[in-house]
């Protein structure tokens, strides 16, 4: 992702768009900044990671053109509420890097953070073609380590604890609709 941020900022400069270059860079910095004050923390408050990822779905749709819309609510959250930073954004990024056809139409991608007494889940879900299609079309030297690396950080987040967590995948052309639902479930802590 940095590459492509830097990438899109020099494409900005080659384009002589120096004030898209300076509001795309002014975006990026903020990005990057709220990474780096969450990376010192095993969990930040849901604002802080709700800002995190509009951050970063911003810079994804100005790359894109504007290719795609896109939401990033709460339910059942509380000021009080913290999560692990960044858990869903491996996932986030495989929708915006894979879902879309450059022809399709109304694409979007919505993530949702889910709070009911002690559980919390992330819902990320896109219309795109599908994680079944998405794959068949993917580059044989590309490897995702999205779901390992995030069932990893789950279990040392729990390390110790009697909490169980799961990451789902469902490509929902197998059932009758569009795109790819992840959803990753834990214990609050």
């Amino acid at each position: 992702f940095i590459f492509n941020a830097l990438g899109t900022i020099q494409n900005f400069i080659y384009e002589n768009k120096p004030d898209d270059a300076a509001r795309y860079l002014a975006k990026f910095a903020k990005l990057m900044r709220n990474i780096l004050e969450s990376s010192v923390h095993e969990r930040i408050p849901v604002d802080q990671e709700v800002e995190t990822i509009t951050h970063y779905l911003t810079l994804q749709q100005i790359r894109s053109k504007n290719h795609f819309q896109f939401d990033v609510r709460t339910e059942g959250s509380d000021q009080e509420d913290r999560i692990p930073p960044m858990l869903a954004q491996p996932f986030i990024e495989n929708s915006v890097k894979h879902a879309f056809l450059p022809e399709q139409d109304n694409a979007r991608v919505s993530v949702l953070y889910r709070f009911q007494e002690e559980n919390i889940s992330i819902e990320i879900e896109d219309n795109g073609r599908g994680i079944l299609a998405a794959g068949n079309k993917k580059d044989p030297g590309h490897t995702s380590y999205a779901i390992q690396l995030t069932r990893e950080r789950l279990v040392l987040l729990n390390k110790g604890k009697r909490k169980t967590n799961h990451v789902s995948i469902t490509d929902l052309s197998e059932q009758g609709g569009r795109g790819t639902k992840v959803i990753i479930s834990f214990k609050n802590s």
